[in-house]
């Protein structure tokens, strides 16, 4: 968890130094699972900061890096043979690029979409059970994946702006059979949070 912490806090220093407008955001949002992928996710947070190396009148293009933290829901352990999860906590990081419009006579909404890489990280809580003797087991996963992005940001004030955006991600797992990445899951996410631009 240092490790990523540390990677934002590099992140923001590097673009603040390179120019005194930086096209930085930083936004905070709140994560709601959607159909499919981890069934029962319950958000947590998302933060991410944005910045924008180029910019015409109607365009800004630019990088992201954000993070998501969500945990599963217990199931109940009601089978006689299980390998039922009892606890999941799943923490994603994207990095990727964007684009940013603005509409003319409507200079306060901004549409955007963008897309990259992400890699989620995701310990197991579970319980193994059979012939009515259970115990508990831990298992950590690691799996990279891409991920895309639309939706729309509104202007508060010249700093302050709400938004809300579909996130789509594809996430991928190491075969334990053969020597070779396999299809692990979709998420569909909608978020909605507050920004602010520096």
């Amino acid at each position: 968890m240092k490790y990523y912490y540390t990677l934002l806090l590099l992140f923001f220093f590097s673009l603040n130094a390179q120019s005194q407008e930086t096209g930085l955001s930083f936004e905070v949002n709140y994560p709601l699972e959607m159909a499919q992928g981890f069934n029962k996710v319950t958000g947590i947070a998302n933060a991410g900061l944005k910045y924008r190396f180029a910019k015409s009148e109607f365009l800004a293009v630019g990088v992201s890096l954000s993070a998501d933290y969500l945990k599963h829901g217990a199931p109940k352990i009601d089978t006689y043979y299980s390998f039922e999860d009892i606890d999941r906590k799943f923490f994603f990081v994207h990095l990727g690029a964007f684009a940013e419009m603005s509409i003319p006579n409507a200079e306060k909404f901004h549409p955007f979409a963008g897309l990259g890489f992400s890699y989620v990280t995701y310990d197991y809580l579970y319980i193994y059970m059979m012939n009515d003797y259970g115990e508990v087991e831990v298992r950590t996963e690691r799996d990279p994946g891409v991920n895309f992005n639309f939706g729309i940001q509104y202007d508060l004030s010249s700093n302050f702006f709400v938004q809300s955006y579909f996130h789509f991600i594809r996430t991928f797992d190491k075969s334990e059979v053969m020597d070779e990445e396999i299809f692990a899951a979709n998420t569909n996410m909608l978020k909605v949070g507050i920004g602010y631009r520096f």
